[in-house]
């Protein structure tokens, strides 16, 4: 149920934006959710044609792309992409110690809009 209000929240900076560029209507907005939020992208689509009724995002598509997990070794350096199901040893040098660097935000990546 996090996911309404990760929409409402992003909705909220899509139509402060609008407001603030006189946009009249927004055809397209893109999130990039990173794979360790545990959002599931099926709820984001429902939450979001609801939340998006009477708003210039009414009847605009919400694009998610997903973002993967990426770590960097503490011991090498060297940065890579962990399953995320499995521990995060370095494909370097076997190391379990690890920064992880991408794959736990969702932002906003882009608004696609008409202004009449």
């Amino acid at each position: 149920m996090h996911e309404l209000s990760i929409v409402k929240r992003f909705m909220n900076i899509a139509l402060e934006e609008a407001e603030k560029r006189k946009i009249d209507r927004i055809t397209a907005l893109t999130l990039q959710v990173g794979e360790m939020t545990d959002v599931l992208p099926e709820y984001l689509h429902k939450y979001y044609d609801m939340c998006a009724e009477g708003t210039v995002l009414e009847g605009s598509k919400l694009i998610i792309e997903p973002v993967p997990m990426k770590v960097k070794c503490l011991s090498c350096g060297h940065e890579y992409n962990p399953m995320k199901t499995k521990d995060r040893v370095c494909d370097a040098c076997g190391s379990g110690e690890c920064k992880l660097l991408e794959g736990r935000d969702i932002t906003v990546k882009a608004l696609s809009y008409e202004s009449l």
